[in-house]
């Protein structure tokens, strides 16, 4: 089952907690497999910085291509 049509089966059977894990699992495959790079969400002024600084590299690289 791809993971679009594991999303639709969740939309109707929400509580198949089995489900969710496949769900989540492929998930992380999909993210890991993929070339974007994911940062945690910045939680104080340090982790802020250093993804605004990566923002700004990957604006930079975009605009220069």
């Amino acid at each position: 089952m791809s993971r679009i049509e594991l999303r639709n089966y969740l939309n109707s059977h929400r509580d198949d907690n089995r489900a969710w894990d496949v769900f989540f699992t492929k998930l992380g495959q999909d993210r890991s497999s993929n070339s974007n790079q994911w940062y945690p969400a910045p939680l104080d002024e340090e982790s802020t910085r250093i993804t605004e600084e990566a923002i700004k590299q990957k604006i930079q690289e975009k605009e220069s291509a």
